[in-house]
């Protein structure tokens, strides 16, 4: 009996294929493991990065072939994953395209029914598939995704003795997780086997279901949408023993104690004495034991710093647009998705954000500008919304811009403003601040989004000015000398009148011309 591998990772793409720099780093942590003696112990593993389709064919084949019946054989990819317009699975490789009418090339890549046909010809009985990677291809750059959940797995790859792992099945980003060089997938399969946590029932083995059930556990916590599958036909695939585990480690025992008492991110309290008892016992240092319980954490407290992004991403969409239009929400839900959060793990934050925010600011109608010609309209309209007498009025109308009503209902709000848009004038409903009721709010203009325009740059002066950019802005080298070169330009927009006022002062200071605005959307 012999144990065989073939570790594939593609992390180099045609243009319209996002590069995965952890596909290669995923198939060479991997190897390190399978290899160990005291952990995989397989008798033969070979890496294959960034092939082309025909070498990733021969090597698919070539590990298939000429197996005795008794043979453990393991196939991993990391990559991208594309399906063509009849739902049909290919692995991408770094040549892979699709045409000028988005049609996937398929000669490009390799398709997954030539993977099926290769394992069926196989002698060996005993057959395991990994597959971290995307099933609806991203070559639209505003979706890369692990699955649309329309391509029929176990139907392509399932079959009596083989047991296929997916990181994914339903649409998300989860190559590039944050404190991580790995997939997120592959990060948990590798600790699962490094660390013996894996052996869920502690026999000293680590079955391929165990090993799943444990890495699923650990990318829920992380990013709950995310949703890691076992497909196999008959129950004989579970059962596969994929390594083994260092069951006389004090350090695996002390973590699989650990990790019985840890909840939500925090270890209980009569966890904490057994803990300090069991350290003592195996004669772990107090760093030790601190380093195990953060690994044993990190999943959650991932989970946390990705809501608090999520809540600070959206409270500074809701400062620059309330109420949040189709374009912020198209993009708070792409964010959403590349932090692997649920809807349920969102809307509580909304709701929260949103209660927050009303109860700082209110909506008002705003009278942003009136033509000269249209002034005595608009007024008339201004006195019947506001009930002011003319003269009170007038003096509203010739000061815009001006709130006119606020604190209403948004319906009411809307229905003042078009009549003033009807009247010739221009207004807006806009989310201010509360003000105190013995503040003037005249210049309630100053809490409402700001653009600020590098309006010139003197010749002698654009290296400074230059370093000022760059550090305001947080651009690269050449994206601050693009935009230095191309005033009048925007330099930044949506923010607050002070906010800006502070930058333009660093910009001025150093030798440039700027000028600060109210945005006009």
């Amino acid at each position: 009996m012999a144990k065989i591998a073939l570790l594939i990772g593609v992390s180099e793409y045609e243009v319209g294929l996002n590069p995965l720099p952890a596909a290669v780093k995923d198939v060479v942590a991997l190897e390190r493991i399978l290899k160990d003696s005291e952990m995989g112990d397989f008798d033969e593993v070979k890496v294959l990065t960034n092939p082309e389709p025909q070498a990733m064919q021969y090597e698919v084949e070539t590990l298939f072939s000429g197996r005795s019946k008794d043979d453990f054989v393991l196939l991993f990819f990391s990559g991208h994953g594309i399906k063509d317009d009849n739902n049909n699975l290919y692995f991408a490789t770094r040549i892979t395209r699709k045409s000028a009418k988005g049609d996937l090339i398929r000669s490009t890549a390799v398709p997954a029914r030539f993977v099926h046909e290769v394992m069926n010809n196989s002698r060996a009985k005993r057959q395991a598939i990994i597959l971290d990677c995307c099933f609806s291809g991203a070559f639209d750059p505003s979706l890369q995704s692990k699955d649309d959940g329309s391509v029929d797995l176990q139907g392509q790859l399932g079959a009596e003795g083989r047991v296929v792992l997916t990181s994914s099945s339903s649409t998300q980003y989860s190559f590039e997780q944050q404190g991580s060089d790995l997939s997120l997938y592959t990060r948990y399969l590798i600790e699962g086997i490094e660390t013996g946590a894996g052996d869920l029932d502690e026999d000293g083995k680590i079955s391929v279901q165990e090993l799943h059930k444990y890495a699923t556990s650990k990318v829920q916590e992380t990013a709950p949408v995310m949703t890691p599958k076992l497909i196999t036909l008959k129950d004989m695939g579970f059962d596969m023993v994929l390594a083994k585990a260092k069951v006389t480690d004090p350090k695996l025992r002390y973590r699989k104690t650990a990790s019985r008492y840890s909840n939500a991110g925090k270890i209980r309290p009569v966890g904490r004495a057994v803990l300090n008892t069991l350290r003592q016992q195996l004669g772990l240092t107090v760093e030790e034991a601190t380093e195990i319980e953060n690994e044993l954490l990190r999943p959650y407290q991932e989970r946390l710093a990705n809501l608090q992004q999520y809540r600070e991403a959206l409270i500074a969409e809701i400062e620059y647009e309330n109420p949040l239009g189709e374009s912020a929400r198209n993009g708070l839900n792409e964010f959403q998705q590349m932090l692997g959060l649920r809807d349920e793990d969102v809307n509580p934050i909304e709701t929260e954000v949103l209660i927050d925010y009303s109860a700082k600011n209110q909506n008002a109608v705003i009278l942003e500008e009136v033509p000269p010609d249209k002034k005595i309209a608009v007024l008339k309209v201004v006195s019947e919304i506001t009930g002011l007498g003319q003269k009170d009025a007038k003096d509203l109308v010739e000061s815009a811009p001006r709130i006119v009503i606020e604190d209403r209902q948004k319906d009411e709000l809307d229905a003042a403003k078009k009549r003033i848009e009807e009247a010739g004038g221009k207004a807006s409903v806009s989310f201010i601040p509360k003000f105190a009721p013995s503040q003037d709010f005249t210049h309630f203009s100053d809490y409402r989004p700001h653009t600020m325009i590098l309006e010139e740059v003197p010749h002698d002066k654009k290296i400074a000015v230059l370093k000022v950019v760059r550090k305001i802005t947080g651009l690269d080298l050449k994206d601050s000398k693009d935009l230095v070169e191309s005033a009048p330009i925007v330099v930044i927009e949506g923010r607050l009148k002070d906010e800006l006022n502070a930058a333009k002062n660093q910009i001025e200071e150093a030798g440039g011309k700027v000028s600060v605005r109210l945005s006009t959307n």
